[in-house]
Formats: C-alpha cells, structure tokens, sequence
C-alpha cells in the first residue's frame, strides 16, 4: 500500500484530500502546527493518524512516498 504524509493536513483542503486519497486505496498520515475541530476529530474518525507539530523526525517514521493530488485522483478513477 503506498503512504502518503501531509505536512498541513489540518486545513480544509488538506483534510478533504487526504479522505479523498485514503478511499482511494492509499495509506494516509500527516502532521499540522495545531489541529482543531473538526477536521481534527473526522481524521481521527476516519483512522488517519494525525501528529501535531511539526518534525523532520516525521520524515523518517513515515516513510511516504510524494504523490500529487492528481496522481490520487487517477487511482480513484482506475487509471493510474
């Protein structure tokens, strides 16, 4: 399963992806200066882990692989 990590993943954009991409298939995790509801509370919900801060530490725990939005929407639709 490829991972994604998300630096910013508190926002609404953000957060919105990362269900987005999660649904289609992909591993997804992130990290945020501060997390608050809702969004904090519907990943949590939906099982994406979420730390608060930020740490170049994450980059090695994570291990994602970079992927662009675009590349998630492709997977979703069965072409990529």
């Amino acid at each position: 399963m490829k991972h994604i990590h998300i630096i910013g993943i508190g926002g609404t954009f953000m957060g919105g992806r990362c269900r987005h991409c999660q649904k289609a298939g992909f591993k997804v995790s992130g990290c945020d200066a501060k997390m608050y509801p809702p969004m904090s509370t519907q990943l949590e919900a939906s099982g994406i882990d979420v730390h608060e801060g930020f740490d170049a530490a994450q980059l090695d725990e994570f291990k994602a692989r970079r992927l662009r939005y675009r590349q998630c929407r492709q997977a979703q639709d069965g072409c990529g």
